[in-house]
């Protein structure tokens, strides 16, 4: 059955079908999904009742309409198969009458090709002498043609008629063809006419040779003697034609002869080199100039074909002599820097120019650039150290003359910037003279510089741990000492940034500077590395001194005896003092300081002074419970002060933009702990323990003692701690084993300042936004739907705490 026949009753077929493939929706590729049809066909439980019978009976109905379609198909299949078979005999019948027509044709063809062979049998001798006598003819001819071309030859070449010679070049491109021609006959035995002409070419090639030779000799000491040239240019140019015609060995061998000529004369002109310095350098350039105007003036350049590249050979020759006279003078000769540098600054330039004015046209596989001045890179390391004491000379002055006072606009250091100014310097006047080792060599020197400045201005911070005062208050030395130091400190700090980001640019120039075998050894990444280093400890030291300068006031805070407060007030006198240097410390240092930085001396002296506030507040006497809310209300005004801090002294637009909420939570967290501590000082006696608990997570005994000394209980101390005991022991928890976190001693300070410069600002953030999380958890009502009990909640919030 054929396949039309059977897609006809696919199609009649399915004339008959009930509809129901569009109700099941199951036309498509893909592979039915039952559970998502039975939801889109059935949405409801209303539509289930409804329509389940009848989409059911449609179901049975398509059944149906299936089985009768395949009993259809079976019934015209079995109907079909014997017509199928005859037709497929018939074809095979087919085929085999082809071959046997096929097989006729062939034996007609053979005994047609056969006939044909017969008939030519006799035309074929003829055919075969017919191109024998053309091609026997054509050789005649060729003979004779051969025989005048090479007599023509010979006469011009026996008088030596160069000009005839030229005139009558087109021969010898006649000879050359011809002689190609006969390739296939014998050399030796052959035709003797043939021979005779194939010895009498080659001699005469060989005369032509010679006399071409002496031709370019003689006009050559035409051109230095001065006579007139317009025969011998006419000359010339017929040598040059002949040169070409016989062929670019010979081109080659003119063209190194006329070379040499001009080698030797500069070798002559210069004689012994054994009394020449590198100070001659500038005369031998000088000839050479003089030879490449000669060829232009008098024309000479002009006769040379372009192709054959003389005026740039010449230059070749010459530099490379030059350049074993370089190398010669320099290896034995006691190399002064700045000669030596003067002469490689000469040769570059020659090379340039050389390079800049080659004849048009004219190509070659050699550069210019750097044929001779790379004779110098093996003695180069002589200029590196001498670039080295120099710049090693001028940071030295640079810093001896420095008034560590930063520049009213710039903000950093006159030293720095003089600096890399001469470093440029250095670098264009290195680049002048070559981009190879010397250079990456050169940036080595640069590194070595920074280097050595960065360890100047580390020498110009104060002591690592400077002493802390006892003093009650401020003198007018200290204050002035402050200043000084500040105004330094903050100068350091800009300079350093400002190195680092030069010291990128600096490296990027290099890179593009120097050739491309060393590029990728450029590398100043330590450099950047130690200013950015050195700008951290800058801002660290002035944090220190800035904090030690309120140390004065919190002596004075420590020093007050706070059992004696009968009534909360004002603020107290301390916390006057400590707003007047804080003022007085922003003021210098926004004026000193970059917005960043000014913004990273905020957090880091947030988070070294409060320590050391509360580290104060461990220190004071026993506090009365008016005491302990007068040094709340001052810690309160102190939290205000530290708050305002990064918008002081600023006002509409650039306040609101310098603000920051992440700042404020920073001061927030670092505050919770001072606050904590006078809050339990104002706790009852019998809530003290469970109060410290909630409050001080992760304390121990000894701070636990300290506080009560500080809330002075008395008597009712034995029973409060019995209570802390209980509680510990309670919780699991070891009463000695948790460090004291509470506590903060003066000699701590600077490991705090490191530790809160990491990672304060993040964890404050961290709290309050946990925190938020957890408290909308449990006000949504979504405890059920996510699986977090408020117990869960809690523990989210202490552990958050703890870290």
């Amino acid at each position: 059955m054929k396949s039309e026949d059977v897609d006809n009753v696919g199609r009649d077929v399915g004339l008959k079908k009930t509809g129901i493939e569009n109700e099941l929706d199951l036309i498509g590729p893909e592979k039915l999904d039952v559970t998502d049809f039975i939801n889109r066909r059935f949405p409801s439980e209303q539509s289930l009742d409804n329509d389940l019978e009848n989409f059911l009976e449609k179901l049975k109905e398509g059944l149906r309409s299936l089985d009768a379609e395949l009993e259809e198909i079976v019934r015209i299949e079995r109907h079909g198969g014997a017509k199928s078979a005859m037709e497929v005999a018939a074809a095979v019948e087919q085929i085999q009458n082809l071959k046997t027509a096929i097989a006729r044709v062939s034996v007609s063809a053979h005994q047609a090709e056969v006939a044909v062979s017969d008939a030519t049998r006799d035309i074929k001798p003829l055919d075969c002498a017919r191109r024998n006598l053309i091609e026997t003819s054509e050789g005649l001819k060729n003979l004779v043609d051969l025989e005048a071309a090479v007599s023509k030859l010979e006469k011009a070449a026996e008088a030596k008629d160069i000009v005839q010679i030229g005139a009558s070049s087109h021969l010898l491109a006649d000879v050359e063809r011809i002689l190609k021609r006969f390739e296939r006959l014998p050399s030796e035995g052959g035709l003797p006419r043939l021979v005779n002409l194939r010895k009498r070419a080659s001699a005469l090639r060989e005369k032509l040779r010679l006399i071409l030779l002496d031709e370019f000799e003689e006009i050559s000491r035409k051109i230095t003697s001065k006579e007139k040239y317009e025969m011998a240019m006419m000359r010339l140019k017929s040598a040059c034609q002949v040169t070409n015609d016989l062929g670019p060995d010979l081109r080659k061998e003119v063209v190194g002869h006329y070379v040499g000529s001009r080698l030797a004369a500069f070798q002559s002109a210069f004689g012994d080199i054994s009394n020449h310095t590198l100070s001659s350098l500038d005369k031998r350039f000088a000839w050479l100039r003089r030879e490449q105007r000669v060829h232009e003036e008098k024309g000479i350049g002009t006769i040379f074909p372009t192709d054959w590249g003389v005026s740039r050979r010449i230059c070749e020759v010459i530099c490379n002599a030059t350049s074993k006279f370089i190398d010669s003078q320099l290896g034995k000769e006691t190399k002064e820097v700045h000669s030596m540098v003067l002469a490689l600054q000469r040769t570059v330039e020659f090379e340039n120019e050389l390079e800049a004015h080659s004849p048009s046209g004219e190509t070659g596989e050699v550069t210019f650039v750097g044929i001779m001045s790379t004779c110098f890179e093996p003695y180069m390391s002589a200029f590196v150290t001498d670039e080295d004491e120099n710049l090693s000379e001028i940071l030295n002055d640079l810093l001896r003359n420095e008034s560590w006072v930063s520049s009213s606009t710039t903000h950093v250091l006159k030293s720095s910037t003089e600096l890399f100014l001469h470093i440029q310097k250095s670098v264009r006047r290195c680049a002048q003279l070559t981009t190879s080792k010397t250079f990456f060599n050169m940036h080595r020197v640069y590194k070595k510089t920074l280097l050595a400045y960065v360890q100047a201005l580390t020498r110009r911070l104060p002591p690592r741990e400077a002493p802390v005062t006892t003093s009650d208050s401020e003198t007018k030395e200290m204050k002035v000492k402050w200043e000084n130091d500040a105004k330094r400190l903050c100068a350091i700090v800009e300079t350093a940034d400002y190195c680092a980001s030069t010291t990128e640019q600096l490296e990027d120039s290099l890179r593009k500077q120097v050739d491309e075998v060393f590029e990728d050894q450029i590398n100043m990444t330590n450099e950047v590395d130690q200013f950015i280093g050195l700008s951290g400890k800058a801002i660290k030291s002035l944090v220190s001194l800035t904090v030690n300068r309120l140390e004065p006031a919190l002596n004075f805070m420590t020093k007050t005896n706070w059992s004696n407060v009968t009534r909360v007030g004002d603020s107290s006198n301390y916390v006057s003092t400590l707003t007047r240097i804080v003022h007085h410390a922003m003021q210098l240092v926004r004026q000193n300081f970059a917005p960043p930085h000014y913004r990273v001396f905020c957090d880091r002296l947030v988070c070294a002074f409060v320590p050391r506030f509360t580290s104060s507040l461990y220190r004071c006497r026993q506090m009365s419970g008016s005491g302990a809310q007068q040094v709340l209300l001052d810690a309160s005004v102190i939290k205000t002060l530290l708050q305002d801090m990064l918008t002081y002294g600023l006002e509409g637009d650039k306040k609101r933009k310098a603000s920051s909420q992440a700042f404020l939570d920073l001061v927030n967290a670092e505050m919770l702990r001072p606050e904590g501590v006078l809050k339990l000082v104002l706790t009852e006696p019998e809530n003290f323990a469970d109060t410290y608990v909630v409050l001080f997570e992760g304390g121990n005994l000894t701070d636990f003692q300290q506080l009560l000394e500080l809330k002075g209980v008395g008597k009712e101390a034995p029973a409060i701690i019995a209570d802390y005991t209980s509680i510990m022991r309670a919780t699991g928890l070891s009463l000695e084993s948790q460090t004291n976190a509470n506590t903060v001693k003066p000699s701590d300070s600077a490991d705090l300042q490191r530790l809160a410069a990491a990672g304060q600002n993040t964890v404050g953030s961290m709290k309050n936004l946990f925190g938020r999380l957890s408290n909308t958890i449990m006000d949504s009502n979504l405890q059920d739907r996510l699986r977090i009990s408020e117990t869960a909640a809690d523990m989210l919030k202490r552990g958050l705490g703890s870290r």
